[in-house]
Parts: structure tokens; C-alpha cells; sequence
């Protein structure tokens, strides 16, 4: 049962040069996130403004009698309206999170060294990182059903594709 497990992290293992591109790749897919995160935020900001000023010239129009009390509530509830409407989109553009590069980086470099990891481990060792890396594992007719956990079962698609095997 042992050595089939051992193919599979045999497989998820990727060279250090794939590792970098893809850490590399997605570094530079963040910083271009970052940028477009960057320029809604200002521009979220810039319309928030915008809606607060005319809140406030809006309530001065009303204080002042130039408006009546129904167009006042009107337009009132229409500018708060958008006012949280805008508040609302800048919480969901936030800095991109750069744990998930960290993440990423992690998990190949544990897959890189999982077979290395399980081989010098102790057997309780062995027995957890098997239940991180694999969801299910059974015998069926004398052969082993294994099925990998995410992201793991990406990582052998990956390295089963064709520009993958040319190590």
C-alpha cells in the first residue's frame, strides 16, 4: 500500500525553477491586483466625497428654506443610499491578501518535500501527513483507491500535463 502513496508524492513534487515561475507569476499577478485595487479604492473615494459634499449642500438647502421638507427626504435617501452603496464596494476592495501568495509558496514546497518529509517521519507523523494529503484511502480488490485533497489533486494535474514532464 506503501508505494503507491510514494508515486503520488513523487508526483506533486515540482522542481524549485516550476516553483519559482509560479511564485514569480503570481507575485506579479498581485502587484498588477494591487494597482487595480488601488485605483477603484481612489476612485470610490473621489464619488464618496462627491456624495458627502452634496449631502451637505443638500441640508444647507433645507436649512436655508430653498427646499421643502419631501424633496429634502427624498434626495436625502437617495444620496445615503448611494453613499452605503459606495462604502459598501471599498470594504470589498481591499488590499488583495498576500497570505494567499505565502499559501501558495507553502504548499508547493510541502509538496516538493512530502515523500522526503513522510520517509524520515515517525509512523504517528506518517499518519498525519497522509491525512493532509489525502482525502480517501482504501483498498479495493487488492489495489489502492487514493484521492488526493485540494490543492494536491491540482498539483498532479498539473504535473501530468506535458510541459510539466519535461524536467
Amino acid at each position: 500500500m506503501v508505494a503507491p502513496l510514494l508515486d503520488y508524492l513523487d508526483k506533486i513534487q515540482f522542481p524549485d525553477d516550476l516553483i519559482e515561475k509560479i511564485t514569480d507569476y503570481l507575485r506579479k499577478s498581485f502587484e498588477s491586483e494591487q494597482e487595480f485595487y488601488k485605483q477603484t479604492h481612489e476612485n470610490l473615494r473621489k464619488e464618496l466625497d462627491q456624495v458627502q459634499n452634496r449631502i451637505s449642500r443638500l441640508v444647507d438647502a433645507h436649512l436655508d428654506g430653498k427646499i421643502d421638507g419631501e424633496i429634502y427626504e427624498q434626495k436625502l435617501n437617495e444620496y445615503k443610499k448611494r453613499q452605503q452603496e459606495i462604502i459598501s464596494l471599498m470594504a470589498t476592495h481591499v488590499d488583495a491578501d498576500k497570505a494567499s501568495l505565502i499559501t501558495v509558496k507553502t504548499v508547493l514546497d510541502l509538496a516538493k518535500r512530502a515523500k522526503e518529509i513522510y520517509k524520515s517521519s515517525k509512523v504517528e507523523e506518517k499518519r498525519q501527513i497522509l491525512n493532509f494529503l489525502f482525502s480517501n484511502l482504501e483498498m479495493k480488490d487488492k489495489k489502492a483507491i487514493i484521492t488526493l485533497r485540494e490543492p494536491f489533486d491540482k498539483l498532479i494535474a498539473v504535473s501530468d500535463h506535458p510541459k510539466c514532464r519535461k524536467r
